[in-house]
């Protein structure tokens, strides 16, 4: 008699009725997980199953395994000649009719006519439709798959190419910047040494104050241009431009300002710039700027410079460019 532990009822325990269990049956069950305390009982069963498989609480874990063989019996008789078999004991009133038995089948026969059903037409048509449709539906995987490998190679091809585009839009970008970062600290230093040179302050107050006499002195007219009617409903029918008045240039009023100017804040002041010099260059503009403030204080009144404002504006300007001037006399090195 053979029999098995059945490990479908062992299993479907929780952990706590495998350590119950395992405590009836005598094994350790202690600081174990679930698998090792199926794997000690199922053991432990196998080893004590004389002693366990008739107890009632353990029984339910044997499964019998016999086999239930059929039981034949063989009998050598004999058979009478009239198909009747005589019995054992030889006595020819104890007879047992037997039937003759039937031809059986060849198995070789029986399993062809079993196993290989005849192939019929509705059969043969499901089949190739069948087939057919696992054909189309591996054709329709695949195109899909290749749509889908296609898309996704377009996919990183579009981002590798935005993203190279990006990065050489950054870079230029960058170059850029750093260019512009240059040029703008070059023209800071070039403006810086520009203005931080006397003369290049005089020639600009100078050039301003020019300026501001021609702007005084000329007169103005203003100019009326009509326009066109088709703009006229977007502003008005006519502007007004003020522009010097050509003929009057030639007059008096604007002749001598500017006469005067050039002599007297130009050509006066320069000769002594280039005979008095304090820095030992070309031209002074120290000794400029101190020969034109001389020069106004002789040639004009206080009120004159009150109400004159080319002349205020020279004045300032002089002020501004022999401290200027001074400052950077002061400053050069002695040689």
């Amino acid at each position: 008699m053979a029999n098995n532990i059945s490990l479908t009822g062992i299993k479907s325990k929780r952990k706590a009725e495998l350590v119950d269990l395992g405590t009836k049956l005598g094994v350790e069950t202690d600081q174990l997980n679930r698998d090792k305390l199926i794997e000690n009982i199922r053991d432990h069963l196998r080893k004590n199953e004389h002693s366990l498989k008739d107890d009632p609480l353990f029984a339910p874990y044997f499964t019998d395994t016999r086999r239930k063989s059929r039981k034949s019996v063989a009998v050598n008789e004999e058979v009478d000649d009239d198909g009747s078999e005589l019995s054992s004991s030889g006595s020819p009133d104890a007879r047992v009719h037997v039937q003759p038995r039937a031809t059986s089948v060849p198995v070789q026969a029986r399993e062809s006519s079993v196993d290989i059903p005849h192939a019929s037409p509705s059969s043969t048509s499901f089949s190739s439709v069948k087939r057919a449709s696992i054909a189309k539906a591996d054709t329709i995987q695949e195109a899909a798959h290749d749509s889908i490998e296609a898309v996704k190679e377009h996919t990183i091809d579009a981002a590798h190419e935005i993203e190279s585009e990006a990065q050489d839009m950054v870079n230029s970008f960058s170059q850029y910047a750093v260019k512009l970062r240059k040029c703008t600290i070059n023209t800071i230093n070039s403006v810086q040494r520009w203005t931080s040179d006397s003369q290049h302050l005089l020639l600009a107050g100078l050039l301003l104050e020019l300026f501001v006499v021609l702007y005084s002195v000329t007169p103005i007219r203003i100019h009326r241009i009509d326009v066109p009617e088709p703009v006229q409903k977007y502003t008005t029918n006519y502007i007004r431009v003020k522009l010097p008045y050509a003929k009057s240039l030639l007059t008096p009023p604007f002749v001598n300002p500017v006469k005067k100017f050039l002599i007297y804040s130009l050509i006066v002041p320069f000769i002594p710039s280039v005979l008095i010099n304090f820095d030992k260059s070309v031209f002074s503009p120290l000794t400029f700027t101190l020969v034109r403030l001389a020069l106004i204080v002789s040639f004009n009144s206080q009120a004159a410079v009150e109400s004159y404002m080319p002349l205020k504006v020279e004045l300032t300007l002089l002020a501004l460019l022999s401290s200027f001037s001074l400052v950077e006399l002061l400053s050069k090195p002695r040689k």
